[in-house]
């Protein structure tokens, strides 16, 4: 079960603004810089849009990974989903004929084998540092930037995810999020990046970023 909070930056956030907050008990790992490629797929009907499921390749470095994610519960920021993760192999991760039978099971029942198809990317600078408490890892604290894109289309993204790891409980992301939200210019963001992407695909109004990236 993946349990994380989203919040949307109102101005531009950096790495500094988050290293200097007092998040006791907790405290940050080190930094950590990732260059994410996401690929997000679905039928050329978008049945698996539709059914309110998510089926992303991501590339993270020389990692490709991907990942199956179910139907959200979504209160405010905070959002509750199943998720399969596996990683990929080789040169050919949109084969989907190699890919992990616990995703390809879970595919056949949602689509058969219907063909698939990139419908959004996702390009994102993303930082991370683990949360931890007395050497426990509590979750990962993650600041990304970058773009939602749809054909020609696309949506600046710039927002804070707090995701909790292990055993975890609610009250300790209560705890991180508070920190976060009255330290820094955020706002609950209650849709996902497939969401977004699928509106704008809908749109197709071209947007324009509201501040430079990095």
């Amino acid at each position: 079960m993946e349990i994380e909070a989203k919040y949307r930056a109102t101005k531009p956030i950096e790495p500094a603004d988050i290293e200097a907050l007092d998040f006791s008990p907790y405290i940050l790992g080190p930094r950590i810089e990732h260059e994410l490629r996401d690929s997000l797929l679905d039928t050329p009907e978008r049945e698996l849009a539709t059914r309110r499921y998510a089926l992303r390749v991501r590339q993270d470095g020389e990692e490709i990974v991907l990942t199956l994610k179910a139907p959200a519960e979504t209160e405010g920021g905070i959002h509750r989903r199943q998720e399969w993760e596996e990683p990929l192999a080789g040169s050919t991760p949109y084969d989907s004929a190699t890919w992990p039978e616990s995703i390809r099971f879970r595919l056949r029942e949602l689509i058969g084998e219907k063909p698939l198809q990139e419908i959004l990317r996702v390009r994102n600078h993303r930082r991370t540092w683990d949360v931890l408490r007395e050497g426990r890892h509590v979750g990962e604290l993650a600041l990304d930037r970058g773009t939602i894109e749809a054909d020609d289309a696309w949506l600046p993204l710039h927002e804070i995810e707090f995701e909790l790891k292990g055993a975890a409980q609610q009250e300790e992301m209560d705890h991180v999020t508070r920190v976060l939200t009255a330290n820094l210019p955020l706002e609950p963001e209650p849709q996902s990046k497939q969401q977004r992407g699928l509106a704008l695909l809908e749109a197709q109004q071209p947007q324009r970023l509201e501040f430079d990236l990095p």
